[in-house]
């Protein structure tokens, strides 16, 4: 599995479609970090260390946050990109 389809699958698992949802925030979230190069997100995820996948999900959940709050904000599923389901 690539790292984009690494996240693109816990994005999935956190409650965003694939069709519309997933590939508007991937978009965004590319744009907004070009230094994480094409190559990268071609890459078997297990060419990185696991806490390169950690890092980019970080920021992947502060991106849907965003996205959320500007698309759907009564969305059901925004607490599992906030942390907020960790804590119950």
């Amino acid at each position: 599995m690539t790292i984009e389809q690494k996240i693109r699958k816990l994005l999935e698992e956190h409650g965003l479609w694939p069709e519309k949802n997933v590939d508007a925030v991937m978009k965004i979230y590319k744009e907004t970090h070009p230094e994480i190069e094409d190559k990268v997100w071609s890459e078997p995820e297990s060419a990185y260390p696991p806490q390169m996948i950690a890092v980019i999900w970080a920021g992947m959940c502060h991106t849907v946050v965003e996205w959320i709050d500007e698309n759907c904000p009564q969305a059901f599923y925004r607490p599992m990109f906030t942390g907020e389901m960790d804590e119950n």
